[in-house]
């Protein structure tokens, strides 16, 4: 069974959510600056994770950005059950920049300085930051969807960047809440990092997983093996 979860925030991202995905309420969150990554922690740590053998969790945004309906995308999934992971890149950028983290260096300058100490605090390879990413792995905007089992290596890297984040011995804890704003949405750096994990832990471990990246505007099938 697939569950693809979407987030409101208010009446108006509410009255844009596809009716075919589980709303999630995230009125009145617990952590305002976590954005998409506190809701992905809540629910992979609650029951909504028990039943399924696929999952995403997509902002109010999905359509907009993608230009895929529910059905368009369950339908695309459903006629490829052997692959692990699907994802949907709405900007695609691996012609222009090496990475993701590279991409985010250009939006959110010191971006890399401060996932260097991240990496650093929790024992991850810096070079992870190096890799290249195609377009088979690079992905914006948290638009995927991927077995358990890839979610539990995700947690797994993410949940140790988000335990030094918030160990009060991190010096750099004020640039991802405070210092550091996207200049088109004034979000701070922290979810802008959560997202980039995705596509940096897929990279390390893609010989692991059957991969289907699909287009955006729903044209084609980019690339699956």
């Amino acid at each position: 069974m697939i569950k693809v979860f979407q987030i409101f925030y208010d009446e108006e991202s509410r009255a844009s959510l596809d009716p075919f995905f589980i709303p999630i309420d995230n009125t009145s969150p617990s952590k305002v600056l976590e954005y998409e990554y506190g809701v992905m922690r809540r629910l992979y740590f609650s029951e909504a994770f028990n039943e399924g053998n696929r999952f995403g969790i997509f902002s109010w945004k999905f359509r907009q950005k993608t230009g895929w309906s529910s059905g368009d995308l369950l339908e695309a999934i459903s006629n490829q059950p052997d692959k692990d992971v699907f994802m949907i890149n709405p900007y695609p950028s691996s012609q222009r920049f090496r990475n993701v983290w590279d991409q985010g260096e250009h939006y959110h300058p010191g971006m890399i300085e401060v996932v260097k100490h991240l990496f650093d605090a929790c024992s991850l390879d810096p070079a992870l930051l190096c890799q290249r990413h195609d377009s088979e792995v690079e992905c914006y905007c948290n638009y995927w969807i991927a077995s358990r089992r890839f979610w539990d290596l995700y947690i797994s890297f993410s949940e140790r960047v988000y335990k030094v984040i918030y160990d009060q011995r991190f010096e750099f804890q004020s640039s991802l809440f405070d210092g550091m704003r996207d200049r088109l949405i004034h979000a701070p750096l922290f979810p802008f990092v959560f997202e980039r994990l995705f596509s940096t832990v897929l990279s390390a471990y893609r010989d692991s997983f059957r991969i289907c990246a699909l287009s955006a505007d729903n044209a084609f099938i980019q690339h699956h093996r």
